[in-house]
């Protein structure tokens, strides 16, 4: 039988459901990830920022931390979307002219070739690190 590898996902899902003590074997764990994740809920964006002050926490800390802090709930947090995506929402919206609503429709709507046109229009205008 194959072991499975432990994601941050699967703490998050720990701290949050209090199914299963996660705590004694941290391989997996990223306490940057953990709290990422948790300053994208209102009721935790707060204690987020307590221990984003406190980055030099051992992992097993941060982790009992979250665990011991959190109620027990079946709530879903979003997780944060990736800097390239936002970028790319952006660069539609300027293009287009456009709500990041009707961006996020046309970049769905988009094939590759469309995005990299996209693309290739801010970088030769020197605007390729703008959020």
């Amino acid at each position: 039988m194959e072991i499975k590898k432990k994601t941050p996902f699967d703490f998050i899902s720990s701290i949050l459901k209090k199914n299963v003590y996660l705590g004694e074997d941290l391989t997996g764990f990223s306490p940057y990830l953990t709290n990422k994740v948790f300053s994208n809920d209102y009721d935790s964006i707060l204690m987020s920022n307590v221990l984003n002050n406190l980055y030099q926490m051992e992992p097993k800390a941060v982790y009992d931390f979250w665990y011991y802090a959190i109620p027990k709930t079946n709530k879903f947090i979003k997780f944060p979307k990736s800097l390239k995506e936002m970028k790319e929402v952006q660069q539609v919206r300027e293009y287009y002219q456009v709500n990041e609503i009707i961006a996020k429709e046309y970049i769905e709507l988009m094939d590759d070739e469309e995005k990299k046109y996209i693309k290739k229009y801010f970088e030769e205008r020197g605007i390729k690190n703008k959020k």
